[in-house]
């Protein structure tokens, strides 16, 4: 099974429109229908990451089929993952200052960290 293959066939699994997938990873419906359906269409890395960083699908299983379809996430961490990328880039800000509001106050301190060396990198 191909590349294309793979990720046609994980798309309808999870019920998911090729327009949904191809919003949540910065492509056009049209681009991605392309690429699903002509051999010669190739397919940016940034687009593959960006299909693991939205779904938590697995890079190594899109490219090779090997190993798990989806990263190791427990089912709630999915359906978070899922409600998160469907917000804006606001609420997803405020949402993250939510979340830390239920961290100990030292774990407070390493995601506020993390959060400022993310930015300056």
């Amino acid at each position: 099974m191909s590349f294309k293959d793979r990720l046609n066939n994980w798309i309808k699994e999870n019920g998911y429109t090729r327009r949904y997938v191809a919003s949540k990873i910065g492509m056009t419906e049209a681009g991605l229908g392309k690429f699903l359906n002509e051999s010669s269409r190739t397919i940016s890395i940034s687009y593959i990451e960006e299909l693991h960083r939205q779904f938590g699908i697995s890079i190594d299983w899109l490219l090779t089929g090997e190993g798990e379809i989806e990263t190791d996430l427990s089912t709630s961490e999915k359906q978070l993952l899922s409600y998160f990328n469907q917000l804006d880039e606001s609420h997803r800000k405020d949402l993250l200052s939510i979340a830390k509001t239920f961290l100990p106050p030292a774990d407070q301190e390493e995601a506020s960290e993390s959060t400022i060396s993310q930015k300056a990198g």
